[in-house]
């Protein structure tokens, strides 16, 4: 089983279940061309610079996976 991360979405207050993959393209989207995407290893890094507290979604934590 793979982690989930518990993000809030600050809009609705609704709490959502993304995979790593959700949560890169989060991350990376509607980005210039220069644009040098994060990845598993240094999501956490581009999560607090870029989303949280800057957007609609707050990471509440993550659900390790077996």
């Amino acid at each position: 089983m793979a982690d989930l991360y518990k993000v809030k979405d600050i809009t609705t207050g609704k709490f959502l279940y993304w995979t790593l993959t959700q949560v890169l393209g989060e991350i990376n989207r509607d980005r210039s061309e220069d644009w040098t995407d994060y990845n598993a290893s240094d999501w956490r890094e581009g999560w607090f610079e870029w989303v949280d507290g800057n957007g609609y979604f707050k990471l509440r934590y993550v659900i390790e996976g077996e």
